[in-house]
């Protein structure tokens, strides 16, 4: 009886089945069954963030803290009809905040993510939670360090504008995302849009620089944020500042998550860095682009050219701007010293290429959360510096 979104006050949901077939539903994530609470009447939905936190209760790391208070608090319901046993709806997920101030409350896109808990916090199953069988000795190691089709979990979104419009509403697939993130207590997100879970498409423009309004998959990402000081702005401010740079970068939504009810923090709506976006970005098809991030020098074309060929003679140069884009090197390398990425570049390198007509490297700028350190670092000795005893930031293969 009333759709997902922002209310003032409480009020009464209705459902009705079209098929007369028995309701069920759940308020805490998890996917109806006969097991569930059987519909008899309309159900209260009012303010819940005056219950106690559930969820962020839980340590989803070595570096978890519990919250500061009450975390804000949505309403998350699913329902589904069965008739003998057997589901015969579809589930049905709808997100409802009531605050006195729901309609000025947040100045930012609100996503809702509901997905049953184990997904996400059992020891076991769960990929947000290190896990009982985690070796505690090392930090790299968890279920959130899981990747591939194994480590993806059912979840449902729906996207809020900043004016409390449902923008989409869709079952997708999730997995954690990132690298050293992964161990911290905010994690990053990976969507996915596949037939399996309904919708093949997410079929909305998420990213306001980019003529796209339809997307495989996308990227919730948390910033690092505690290299130098604790804002979580900084590969947002690097993005922007080289807008109108010859740089291949990430465009970027901030908005506010909530998991299952539960604020959840800032994140960042951001592209995926994949075949899909240079064919969105550049026309490449998909088939034909070839993606490389920190590789090494050895077997590598590219290195065992410049290792051979004095660039200082004219032919040779000629010859490299055939394997590179100069223009984009240049403006990159511009930008990474600028905002002195300490992180880089033995860390956070990825190129890209079209294996038909261009073939051409190109490099993309992403992760600048280790930007904006100490201005006077000599960042043309950190790019230059070679010293086979460095593992990281700066090793001889990468300042090579």
């Amino acid at each position: 009886s009333h759709p997902p979104g922002f209310y003032n006050r409480a009020f009464m949901q209705e459902l009705t089945s079209t098929s007369h077939d028995t309701i069920y539903y759940t308020l805490n994530g998890q996917v109806p069954t006969t097991a569930s609470r059987r519909y008899n009447g309309p159900i209260r939905i009012d303010s819940r963030t005056h219950l106690p936190n559930k969820y962020s209760m839980i340590p989803s790391s070595p570096y978890w803290e519990e919250p500061n208070g009450q975390v804000d608090k949505s309403t998350t319901l699913r329902c589904a009809t069965y008739k003998n046993g057997e589901r015969t709806s579809d589930i049905y997920t709808r997100t409802f905040f009531v605050d006195p101030e729901a309609n000025e409350k947040y100045s930012m896109p609100v996503i809702s993510l509901v997905t049953d808990s184990v997904n996400l916090f059992d020891d076991e199953t769960g990929i947000y939670v290190r896990g009982s069988s985690a070796d505690t000795s090392t930090y790299w190691t968890g279920n959130y360090f899981m990747k591939g089709r194994i480590a993806e979990r059912p979840i449902h979104i729906e996207y809020f504008s900043e004016k409390g419009e449902l923008q989409l509403s869709q079952d997708a697939g999730v997995r954690i995302h990132g690298g050293y993130t992964r161990g911290l207590p905010q994690k990053s997100f990976r969507l996915y849009a596949r037939s399996k879970y309904g919708e093949s498409k997410f079929n909305h423009k998420l990213l306001p620089h980019r003529d796209v309004d339809q997307y495989d998959r996308f990227v919730l990402r948390t910033s690092l944020g505690t290299w130098y000081n604790q804002t979580i702005m900084q590969d947002l401010l690097c993005q922007d500042l080289c807008r109108n740079l010859d740089i291949d970068g990430q465009d970027a939504r901030p908005v506010l998550v909530f998991l299952n009810g539960e604020y959840w923090g800032i994140y960042t709506l951001r592209d995926r860095l994949d075949e899909r976006y240079v064919n969105y970005l550049h026309g490449v098809d998909e088939d034909s682009v070839e993606i490389k991030e920190n590789w090494k020098k050895e077997g590598e074309p590219l290195f065992e050219y410049l290792e051979n060929n004095d660039l200082a003679n004219d032919r040779n140069y000629e010859i490299m701007k055939t394997k590179i884009d100069v223009d984009n090197y240049i403006d990159y390398q511009i930008a990474q010293q600028f905002f002195v990425n300490y992180d880089w570049p033995g860390n956070n390198v990825k190129m890209w290429r079209s294996t038909g007509s261009d073939g051409r490297w190109r490099w993309i700028y992403h992760d600048l959360d280790g930007t904006f350190g100490n201005p006077a670092y000599p960042m043309i000795w950190h790019c230059t510096r070679n010293d086979t005893s460095v593992e990281y930031p700066n090793p001889p293969h990468t300042t090579f």
